[in-house]
């Protein structure tokens, strides 16, 4: 599998204007939630060294600093409206829960943890890396 980053949904938590990313997790029970939503479900594995990760423009928001949830705040409300902009290859940090509630004015509820990617260069280097896809359902191409 290579990673095709038009095909992303677009307006989701980190997405800049006009791009699509590519979401990845280190959570393993996260990443099979997501996989069991999609038409042809898999479990993609990549394994990136920290001294390759290193080379990329990546922004990370800490779940624990108030300063970076205010940040990310903001990410999230611009991305998802389709008006955030950031030239980073990758956005790295909680997602939001209750988009719905949170677009009307409510306080964020936060889970999990997101990778998502932007640049040609770090899907490369994600495609690189990767050691394993596999099918969640027996009719996965």
């Amino acid at each position: 599998m290579k990673i095709d980053l038009s095909k992303g949904l677009g307006r989701k938590d980190f997405d800049p204007v006009g791009m699509k990313g590519f979401y990845s997790t280190e959570l393993k029970e996260q990443a099979l939630d997501w996989g069991n939503k999609k038409k042809y479900p898999t479990l993609t594995t990549f394994e990136i060294p920290n001294s390759e990760l290193a080379k990329l423009n990546i922004k990370v928001f800490d779940p624990n600093s108030p300063a970076d949830m205010k940040e990310w705040a903001r990410y999230v409300r611009e991305g998802r409206k389709g008006t955030l902009v950031h030239h980073y290859d990758a956005v790295s940090g909680p997602m939001l829960m209750n988009p719905s509630d949170f677009k009307k004015g409510a306080p964020p509820k936060i889970e999990g943890q997101q990778l998502a990617l932007y640049t040609q260069k770090a899907a490369d280097m994600f495609d690189t890396h990767q050691i394993s896809v596999n099918p969640l359902a027996d009719e996965c191409p």
